[in-house]
């Protein structure tokens, strides 16, 4: 068991998308692959590929869509959130996961299930 009071910061910084938002950056979910930090950025619907000792974000990857697609399309609370909530990274792949809040896509209003999606990484050789 790791004793809480022997973790330190080591280092802090804030990263941004190229998308104009009136949010300050919203992390929704971090995933480490390889040597990268991604950043799952849920209101301006993007991933960001993060240099973690440079602090610099040398790729963005937009998923906005994917997420407005008619048959991936949510209800939504309110029509400026999104809803992309959880994110893995492989070699070949981003896998995002929705945080629906138990409402329906609109084309099927009655499947509240949350849907995985499997999205093949456009810089991927």
């Amino acid at each position: 068991m790791v004793d809480l009071e022997t973790l330190k910061v080591v280092d802090d910084f804030e990263v941004r998308s190229s998308v104009v938002s009136f949010w300050r950056p919203h992390y929704s979910d971090l995933c480490w692959f390889r040597d990268a930090l991604y950043v799952l950025m849920r209101e301006d619907h993007v991933i960001l590929r993060v240099a973690p000792r440079s602090h610099q974000v040398p790729a963005e990857f937009d998923f906005r869509a994917l997420e407005f697609a008619a048959e991936n399309k949510y209800h939504r609370l309110y029509p400026f959130v999104g809803i992309m909530e959880g994110l893995a990274v492989d070699r070949d792949h981003f896998w995002l996961v929705t945080d629906n809040n138990g409402l329906g896509r609109e084309r099927h209003p009655d499947d509240t299930r949350p849907t995985l999606f499997l999205i093949p990484r456009p810089d991927r050789r």
